[in-house]
């Protein structure tokens, strides 16, 4: 019997290598706020910025256009439907685009956060019992004994 050996795959997106490329962007063409494009900082630069994106994402090994894709989430949305994984990667080159000045908290867009409810296991269900159990019962008297001299 042999056992196939499974690694976990490296990922390229890590809140670190998102903080340096905001900051890296900052620093080169500015905070978004003096970009006169969406998805470019305009202003002359744009052929530089492509060249910048290339550099950085041949440093981590991946494409102009994932740099690229990676600094769309960092775009004002008014609705956008995005699946688990982009919702993962919006949130982090959110956090990082911030962190590093690129974006301020007043670019954040407006953000609806749903999960299916069909999911959840039901309340007292028999696979577990503990599941939807309500301490709402205990708390306040566990409150009263404590406060009740």
């Amino acid at each position: 019997m042999t056992t196939k050996k499974t690694t976990t795959p490296k990922r390229a997106w890590t809140l670190a290598r998102l903080t340096k490329l905001y900051k890296n962007l900052v620093q080169e063409f500015g905070p978004r706020a003096v970009w006169t494009h969406q998805t470019k900082p305009g202003r002359g630069l744009d052929a530089y910025y492509a060249e910048f994106c290339e550099n950085f994402g041949a440093e981590i090994g991946a494409s102009k256009d994932a740099v690229q894709l990676q600094i769309s989430f960092t775009e004002l949305f008014a609705s956008r439907t995005w699946a688990p994984r982009q919702t993962h990667y919006a949130v982090i080159n959110l956090a990082a685009a911030w962190e590093a000045g690129f974006i301020k908290t007043t670019d954040f867009p407006a953000m609806t956060v749903q999960r299916s409810v069909t999911n959840w296991p039901e309340p007292h269900s028999i696979s577990n019992p503990n599941v939807g159990r309500s301490c709402r019962r205990r708390a306040p008297l566990a409150w009263a004994k404590t406060n009740n001299g």
